[in-house]
């Protein structure tokens, strides 16, 4: 995504201008002059906007899909510093990490229901993994029983109170792939590190903000290329 577009109706009376703004705003910045006026857990105009403000400078490359929580009551949207891109030739987990180390990126971390949904369903849209998968390797690791997920600059983060496995939990040291179990569920299982399930997998990487330009130079290169 290149571009970040926030609207706000003042006053459309007859609701066209309204219609057309919401077709071109990004996803949930799309706000009313009367937000928080009497209506159940929503903020005010104000504070929603320095919120979209804060989120314009927050930005995934056009090749990754940016994770969004959208509100279902509120219909606004908040947006995370984490952007995905599927890797659909198979290999062992060990290696999909370097892989996704390689482009200063990790194994993506499932570390909440919100977010787990989300991969799920882009995965069901053929957006992540073009052609769908059943299941894919994520981030998660055992280590003398410590579990943890990786995380950038080859360190690792706490398991932390969120999981979905699928049986009950291994022992020792190995690694987690995801599978589909039936329609809408999916579970976390157990797998060797090394030398089983060549699967697909997700790599996750920090967005784009004023202290990560980790696209300035394309984004310079494109501009040129258009003048």
């Amino acid at each position: 995504m290149y571009y970040f577009i926030i609207g706000v109706d003042y006053n459309d009376a007859g609701g066209l201008a309204t219609d057309l703004m919401k077709n071109i705003t990004s996803p949930g910045m799309f706000f009313y002059a009367s937000d928080g006026q009497g209506q159940f857990g929503k903020e005010s105009l104000y504070h929603e906007l320095l919120h979209a403000f804060s989120y314009a400078n927050c930005m995934c490359p056009s090749t990754m899909i940016q994770f969004i929580a959208i509100n279902e009551t509120t219909a606004n949207a908040k947006y995370y510093a984490d952007c995905f891109q599927g890797v659909v030739s198979g290999t062992f987990v060990q290696f999909a990490e370097l892989g996704c180390e390689g482009r200063k990126g990790t194994l993506v971390s499932l570390t909440s229901r919100e977010k787990e949904n989300f991969l799920y369903q882009n995965l069901q849209d053929a957006k992540l993994l073009p052609g769908g998968a059943s299941h894919f390797h994520i981030g998660l690791i055992s280590t003398n029983g410590n579990l943890n997920w990786y995380n950038y600059n080859k360190t690792q983060i706490p398991l932390g109170s969120y999981t979905n496995w699928a049986s009950g939990i291994g022992t020792g040291d190995y690694c987690v792939y995801t599978e589909n179990l039936g329609p809408n569920k999916w579970g976390w299982l157990t797998e060797a590190c090394f030398g089983a399930n060549p699967y697909s997998y997700i790599c996750q990487y920090r967005a784009c903000d004023a202290d990560n330009d980790c696209e300035i130079d394309q984004l310079i290169q494109r501009k040129q290329k258009h003048n």
